[in-house]
């Protein structure tokens, strides 16, 4: 007998004695969902091709509410960016006002004993 005629080979088509198709995909990504939500595979795991589905649709459940979690704990908040933004502009505001006026140069000249540490720039 050839390779195709053999019962439960997977190239030959022929189910008999073996999972039907369906079943062997079902359990492919049963063993998938398992290893990539790092459950594993353990003594107590899914047997019948319903227990299968209901856990990977609990794999899959549990593994975007975890996306939802980190998403929102590492994503900024608004409040948080808008008050950075206003700093910064504030910040810039402040830089340019001091160099229009000279006035880091003038604080130094006028503290210069005063201030510890304090260098004058010429």
């Amino acid at each position: 007998r050839g390779r195709k005629d053999r019962p439960g080979n997977a190239s030959g088509g022929c189910s008999e004695g073996g999972p039907t198709k369906s079943s062997r995909y079902i359990t492919a990504l049963y063993y998938t969902c398992s290893s990539l939500t790092s459950i594993g595979f353990g003594n107590v795991s899914a047997n019948t091709d319903h227990e299968k589905i209901f856990s990977i649709c609990i794999m899959l459940i549990g593994a975007l509410m975890h996306a939802a979690v980190f998403g929102n704990v590492t994503a900024p908040h608004p409040e948080d960016v808008r008050q950075a933004a206003a700093y910064t502009a504030k910040t810039q505001e402040l830089k340019d006002f001091t160099r229009t006026h000279h006035i880091s140069q003038a604080f130094e000249a006028a503290h210069a004993g005063v201030l510890p540490g304090n260098v004058v720039h010429q």
